[in-house]
């Protein structure tokens, strides 16, 4: 009887194994195209006559080799996700979603937090790592509402490009007023004003500040880690930037 009983839990188990290996072929095969269509808009070739493997090939290419700007804009590469730890969540429901930083950005970023809270100031995390694949969807909406790349370019930044790639970027927000998040009149509120005073202590920088060198919009929400050496290195190009 046992041995019956085992035959069949050995069956019943083979049976959903090769269930699950078909339904993920099934699924690659359908998802993967749309990845296709969102690499890198740098690339030589048409991305949608790319085969899959030249495509993800492509765009690590992307990553290594390219190192000179484009449309003032300068190249970052996708940080390991080792490197990464989650820091808050950002919407709620189905638009919840998980930000994340690189550890030693995300460390400071909570003292941050944490000192301006205990000051009665409510600083959000709105926007960490982003990976050029999510870049490169922000980037293709902002072409469409600006009628060209050179106009969208003042106002983000082009796939493989996006200082959220490393890890050390942050956009930040006023808890107390969320219809300001991303918007220039966040500079009005307390949490703009507190960051402005403290920030420096614990090594952030606002990326785009007015009438930066590299011309893009002004961007009060977006802040840099710049206290250690190696995000220091990451971001050398665009401090000493003159355009």
């Amino acid at each position: 009887m046992n041995f019956w009983r085992k035959l069949q839990l050995l069956i019943i188990t083979l049976t959903i194994a090769i269930i699950v290996v078909i339904s993920g072929l099934v699924t690659m095969n359908f998802f993967l195209p749309n990845s296709i269509k969102n690499s890198v808009p740098a690339l030589k070739k048409n991305p949608k006559s790319l085969t899959k493997t030249e495509a993800i090939q492509s765009i690590t290419t992307h990553q290594i080799t390219n190192s000179k700007p484009l449309l003032k804009h300068f190249p970052y590469q996708e940080t390991n996700s080792k490197k990464l730890t989650i820091i808050a969540s950002y919407g709620i429901g189905e638009y919840q979603r998980f930000e994340q930083l690189n550890q030693e950005a995300a460390r400071e970023l909570m003292k941050l937090i944490y000192t301006a809270r205990n000051e009665g100031i409510w600083i959000v995390v709105i926007s960490g790592f982003r990976t050029i694949k999510q870049q490169q969807i922000l980037w293709d909406a902002q072409v469409e509402k600006s009628g060209s790349e050179e106009k969208a370019a003042q106002f983000n930044a082009p796939p493989g490009y996006s200082e959220h790639h490393t890890g050390y970027a942050v956009d930040l927000g006023d808890g107390k007023f969320p219809n300001l998040d991303l918007t220039q009149e966040f500079e009005n509120t307390t949490a703009f004003k507190w960051l402005k005073i403290h920030a420096k202590e614990y090594g952030f920088e606002i990326s785009f500040p007015v009438n930066n060198s590299q011309g893009i919009s002004y961007e009060p929400w977006h802040w840099r880690f710049i206290k250690s050496s190696s995000s220091k290195a990451v971001f050398a190009n665009a401090k000493n930037s003159d355009f």
